[in-house]
């Protein structure tokens, strides 16, 4: 009986390390050269600002989403505030005065693939594109990229279990706000973000320029960084 006591026990620590490893792998930063793009001149919205929501519903937002140099999903990432783009969804709340795209946010670096951490208010159904990036090389190449629900973002509120059919896509980070706080634990009331990795679909040029592009679903999408990874 013993012995099976001890055989249980070391089973037993093998599967907590075994986990252990496994989350620390998560958020450990993968190999490559990291560069931040900063996005700080197209941002037109606060973490503090309530937008997918009526304006009854107080502190419902982005406040407690870590701010500054932040590593998410092992991607660092700078974290200042958000580009909103346009959805129906917003018509519903009279949430007027976001742009249906943002133009020529500079970049001015070659790379081999590139991290956004971003999410959407609203839903539309899976795999329906609801942004889109554009990307302008010097070259004078243009590539489009579309983010589609259920692969690249799902809306912000939400369970951060549910899957999503893009290997390159993960949840970043999940947590709750004042607002959502009161509805209960967050196992079952949750925000979540994502993180998306793309290869680059023309790495032998620099990358000038993005073109982030609502495609005017009733989802609102937001982009809240952009990492390079050389």
């Amino acid at each position: 009986m013993k012995k099976k006591w001890i055989m249980l026990g070391v089973l037993a620590g093998a599967i907590i390390l075994a986990g252990w490893l496994g989350w620390t792998a998560e958020r450990k930063p993968a190999g490559g050269t990291f560069v931040k793009v900063d996005l700080a001149k197209s941002f037109n919205a606060r973490l503090t600002d309530t937008i997918h929501c009526p304006n009854s519903l107080r502190n419902n937002d982005l406040s407690e989403l870590p701010t500054g140099a932040q590593t998410f999903a092992g991607v660092p990432f700078q974290v200042q505030g958000a580009i909103q783009l346009w959805g129906r969804g917003l018509d519903k709340y009279k949430r007027e005065g976001y742009p249906k795209e943002v133009l020529n946010v500079a970049v001015g670096k070659r790379c081999a693939k590139f991290h956004l951490l971003h999410g959407a208010g609203f839903y539309d159904g899976d795999g329906t594109p609801v942004a889109k990036l554009i990307l302008h090389y010097a070259d004078r190449t243009e590539r489009d990229l579309d983010l589609k629900t259920g692969e690249h973002l799902r809306d912000w509120w939400g369970s951060p279990s549910q899957r999503m059919k893009d290997s390159g896509t993960a949840v970043a980070w999940f947590g709750q706000n004042p607002y959502m706080r009161k509805m209960g634990p967050v196992s079952e009331h949750s925000i979540r973000i994502y993180r998306t990795t793309i290869p680059n679909p023309n790495p032998s040029s620099e990358l000038v320029s993005f073109d982030y592009v609502s495609l005017s679903g009733n989802s609102a999408p937001f982009l809240l960084g952009m990492t390079l990874e050389e």
